[in-house]
Parts: C-alpha cells; sequence; structure tokens
C-alpha cells in the first residue's frame, strides 16, 4: 500500500488491540489504524484494502488465537457496514435532488377562486 510494504505483524497488533477485526469494521476506527501502519491518509480504500488483506492472511489466526469473534459475526459485521453504506449515499442522493421547472409543485395549495 502506498509503495509500502504491508507490516501483518502490526496490522495484527493494532487490529487486536483494538478488540478484533470485528470490533474495527463496526466502531469504523480504519483511520486509526492506518495512522498505525504510518499510511498517508490521502488512500481514499485503505480501509477496504486493510480489511480485505487481514481477512485473508490474519483473521483465521485471530480466531484461533485470540477468539475475538466468529466468522459469522464478521459477516453480520460487514452486511450491516455495507447496508450502511447504502443508506448513506441513498438519503444524500433523495436530500440533494431539487426538482428543476416545477414552479406548481412548490406553489402553496389553494381552493379554487371563489366569486364574491
Amino acid at each position: 500500500m502506498a509503495k509500502q510494504v504491508l507490516d501483518l505483524y502490526t496490522l495484527y497488533r493494532l487490529v487486536t488491540d483494538k478488540g478484533g477485526l470485528v470490533e474495527v469494521i463496526n466502531k469504523k476506527i480504519w483511520r486509526e489504524i492506518t495512522k498505525g501502519l504510518n499510511l498517508p491518509t490521502s488512500i481514499t480504500s485503505a480501509a477496504f484494502t486493510l480489511r480485505t488483506q487481514y481477512m485473508k492472511y490474519l483473521y483465521p489466526y485471530e480466531c484461533e488465537k485470540r477468539a475475538l469473534s466468529s466468522p459469522g459475526e464478521l459477516q453480520a459485521a460487514i452486511d450491516s457496514n455495507r447496508r450502511e453504506g447504502r443508506r448513506q449515499s441513498f438519503s444524500a442522493a433523495l436530500f440533494s435532488y431539487s426538482p428543476v421547472g416545477t414552479p406548481a409543485m412548490l406553489a402553496s395549495p389553494k381552493g379554487p377562486a371563489q366569486n364574491d
């Protein structure tokens, strides 16, 4: 990452010190992990890359040695994170939508004009 070799030992230590992979995902503290690895904050995919590398190389070891979570809990955390991400982007799209050229929708509703 960022033209550096990823230090798996330091990654493991940082993640397990925070309570394990599931806790890091749920608490969204990848930025702290990134800082601990001395990676630039400009890497926008750091959380995803670190998570995938951790899952591939370190999560089975975490389960065996520390038993901080189960694979089922990990899957639930990933699924929850994905749903939340979709919700945020969907609601952001809703709130940023502004109808153009529809003054009738913006006018206050009035009853039929009455002739006295």
